[in-house]
């Protein structure tokens, strides 16, 4: 069984999100994980890079 989960929501919200099962594949007790990120993870990621992009300097040319 392979179970999806969001990599990014235990450092935003302290705790695991288990977005579901991606394959049913060997039910067993060969249960794999794999990281993704969830819609409201995506969003505040979305956010700081957009807050981080303002406050970056303008890069400047050289003249040659």
């Amino acid at each position: 069984m392979l179970v999806r989960r969001c990599g990014w929501h235990r450092m935003y919200f302290g705790y695991p999100l288990i977005n579901g099962v991606a394959a049913w594949r060997g039910c067993g007790l060969g249960i794999k994980v794999t990281d993704g990120i969830c819609r409201r993870c995506a969003a505040r990621v979305h956010a700081e890079l957009r807050a981080l992009e303002r406050t970056r300097p303008a890069p400047t040319s050289r003249a040659a």
